[in-house]
């Protein structure tokens, strides 16, 4: 019956019935033929899109469950709020490169560069955090925030990406990916 549900007795009931039950192997063989290139009629799709209809989450119970595993409540994390805290202040007061710290804390370069970002582990806050600007370790990087901010202010100005590149000495591929979005997606034009 579509849009019935069972008791949590009648569910335990079913449960109970087929549990450790042990199909013969002519039975298995009648199962995987029936399902072998079988499609849904017109009818079963029609009952199916039915039955789930309204079974969606919302949005606050998608935002329940990922506020469930974020940050050190997920059993997937390498890191700590603790170890997040100390990366946050390498970055930030220190300076460190991101490959520095990675190998320090062993974890992917990838993980490092997206708390710098803040791509994951906002919740976790440093005082230092953003506030200082650095001279940066690699002397192959042109660019820090203060010019990523006037970058911004000068494509929000219409000047083209090759112009810029010229006035900065990167390519215009450089600018075109801040236009995008791609790099420095966290400096924002207000200061």
């Amino acid at each position: 019956m579509v849009g019935r549900e069972a008791t949590e007795k009648h569910k335990e009931k079913m449960r109970a019935m087929f549990l450790g039950r042990v199909f013969s192997s002519e039975t298995l063989q009648k199962m995987r033929d029936a399902k072998l290139g079988g499609k849904h009629t017109l009818e079963h799709i029609e009952k199916i899109r039915i039955t789930s209809t309204g079974r969606r989450h919302s949005q606050e119970v998608k935002d329940k469950a990922g506020l469930a595993k974020l940050g050190d409540k997920n059993p997937s994390s390498k890191l700590t709020s603790i170890e997040v805290v100390k990366i946050k202040q390498l970055i930030w007061v220190d300076g460190i490169h991101t490959s520095a710290i990675a190998k320090q804390f062993n974890v992917a370069p990838r993980t490092i560069r997206d708390i710098k970002n803040r791509l994951c582990w906002k919740e976790v806050v440093c005082e230092q955090e953003g506030k200082v600007e650095f001279a940066h370790p690699n002397p192959a990087i042109k660019l820090n925030e203060s010019k990523v901010r006037e970058i911004k202010n000068m494509i929000s100005g219409g000047k083209s990406d090759k112009n810029i590149g010229q006035i900065y000495l990167v390519s215009p591929k450089t600018i075109r990916d801040i236009r995008r979005g791609i790099t420095w997606k966290n400096v924002s034009l207000i200061a």
